[in-house]
């Protein structure tokens, strides 16, 4: 009887001992893993709301995969990215400009994730199904094209598919269309 109790302590041990290296070994090789450098931009038109659930998804796989800036830094998912940045009261844009395409900040990934835009009602939560208010901010623009233009050499474009609807003008969502190969 004695045997079977100091067995079965071995083997509960051993159980709880492979357990705990199952689920520790994992971190610990994520910790140990060195940090994947890019430079990326990020546009996104829809952002109404501090959620950022248009992207949040994108940043989360870059903290996970540790995908950081050229400086080492984590993308933060509230300002490392172009388009509309809403506040609590007031909303302000960063758009693409000219320093963005200077040499140095050539990016490796552009990232094209929502052009919708933001609407007046979207910023009051007085949406209603099936109606649209004025447009506040939104589409991919002549000059995002123009900057985006500057910068393919050697790198990733990524376009979700609504980059290439309104509010993105006709002439610019032909081009976009020819850059991706796509109708």
């Amino acid at each position: 009887m004695r045997r079977i109790r100091i067995k079965s302590r071995v083997v509960v041990t051993a159980a709880f001992i492979i357990i705990a290296v199952l689920l520790v070994v994992p971190v610990i090789v994520w910790f140990l893993k060195p940090a994947i450098l890019l430079n990326m931009w990020i546009v996104d038109k829809t952002v109404p709301q501090n959620d950022f659930r248009e992207h949040g998804g994108l940043f989360w796989i870059f903290n996970f995969e540790k995908i950081k800036d050229k400086n080492q830094n984590p993308y933060n998912l509230k300002k490392d990215y172009f388009g509309f940045h809403p506040d609590s009261k007031n909303y302000r844009i960063r758009d693409i400009g000219f320093k963005d395409i200077q040499q140095k900040y050539y990016p490796d990934i552009i990232y094209l994730t929502d052009a919708y835009g933001v609407y007046k009602d979207d910023l009051n939560k007085n949406s209603k199904l099936d109606t649209k208010s004025e447009l506040i901010y939104g589409g991919i623009t002549k000059n995002d094209l123009l900057y985006i233009n500057a910068s393919l050499k050697n790198n990733i474009l990524v376009g979700e598919f609504n980059i290439f609807q309104y509010p993105t003008e006709k002439a610019v969502s032909e081009r976009l269309q020819d850059i991706f190969g796509v109708e």
